[in-house]
């Protein structure tokens, strides 16, 4: 890969990601030897709640799906 194409690669990866990220990130804190998400990961990943607020009908849904895998299951 050519080094001027590093850097636009770079941040599409980071794109795709960052969102992809927050169902194993919160899964992770939901386990019962932690004691719940923290604040600074919900301030972490509000550029995505946001973004379903702004585009509900395709993201929104998309978004709460791929949450939904990671999520324990309710009792």
């Amino acid at each position: 890969m050519k080094p001027r194409h590093l850097i636009p690669a770079l941040l599409c990866a980071l794109m795709i990601a960052y969102p992809l990220s927050e169902g194993p990130v919160k899964r992770f804190y939901m386990d019962p030897e932690n004691f719940g998400v923290p604040l600074s990961v919900w301030n972490f990943y509000n550029p995505v709640d946001e973004a379903c607020l702004s585009c509900p009908i395709f993201f929104q849904r998309v978004h709460f799906w791929h949450l939904d895998l990671w999520m324990p299951p309710r009792p």
